[in-house]
């Protein structure tokens, strides 16, 4: 099903709990909001999620930020 939620919800815990140049595993990555906010926040990421459509969508994501951050 799909479940998104809000970017600022992840950020302090990313922040907080992984340094910089760190990596975030969400097993169950889903769209990739964590994901999109890792990279936001200079992290990199592995997202896990069992629907490829989702990992699609994701990787959209995803390439989307990192083209902006060039």
């Amino acid at each position: 099903h799909f479940a998104s939620y809000p970017e600022d919800l992840v950020k302090t815990p990313i922040i907080l709990t992984c340094p910089d140049d760190g990596i975030i595993l969400d097993p169950f990555a889903g769209t990739g909001t964590t994901n999109v906010v890792a990279s936001l926040l200079n992290r990199k990421s592995i997202g896990i999620d069992m629907s490829s459509e989702y990992l699609e969508l994701a990787k959209k994501r995803c390439k989307c930020i990192n083209e902006r951050k060039v």
